[in-house]
């Protein structure tokens, strides 16, 4: 058994720590401690668990749940920079979370919003057609009517509700 010293550093160890305090201090309201905890825990995430051993059975499940829980800082921590006004900040860890569950729809909304906040409109067409087609691709799904909604809001007056409500159709549509 390797025994603990106050000069081992863990990645897994400190990012868990750093996870669970943002979600408590997020809980309590305490945003500003909530986004140096976050923040840090998404700073000690450095890819998949052993990812040099994906076949190992004992890693299965450790890399899945610290995937999962990595997923899960990141949205709060975007969330919480976006509703700070850090845009471009809740857009980089929105791409970030992306790459480890790319069929995550909250995160591509989230994406959506920001790149409207930034007037952005393109990228947030283009970003709605990701999501639309890793959900199609990974799931055999459509995006939810919510997601449909947000990129309607941010294309419709611009194309006075012709042209994205043609493609929107097209790309919604479930495999038969």
């Amino acid at each position: 058994m390797i025994e603990r010293s106050p000069s081992l550093w863990c990645d897994v160890t400190e990012f868990e720590r750093h996870a669970d305090a943002g979600r408590k201090a997020a809980a309590d309201g305490d945003d500003e401690t909530a986004l140096a905890h976050l923040t840090a825990a998404e700073g000690c995430y450095a890819g998949e668990f052993l990812e040099d051993s994906p076949t190992e059975e004992w890693t299965v499940y450790e890399r899945d749940r610290l995937r999962l829980l990595y997923v899960d800082t990141g949205n709060r921590l975007a969330e919480l920079l976006f509703s700070c006004g850090q845009i471009e900040p809740a857009l980089d860890v929105t791409h970030r979370v992306l790459r480890y569950d790319h069929c995550d729809e909250a995160a591509h909304r989230r994406a959506m919003r920001c790149y409207a906040r930034l007037g952005r409109r393109a990228s947030v067409v283009r970003q709605f057609q990701q999501c639309a087609g890793a959900l199609r691709r990974d799931l055999q799904l459509a995006p939810d009517r919510e997601t449909i909604d947000l990129l309607q809001a941010h294309t419709d007056s611009a194309a006075a509700g012709h042209g994205p409500r043609r493609w929107v159709s097209r790309a919604v549509r479930t495999p038969g």
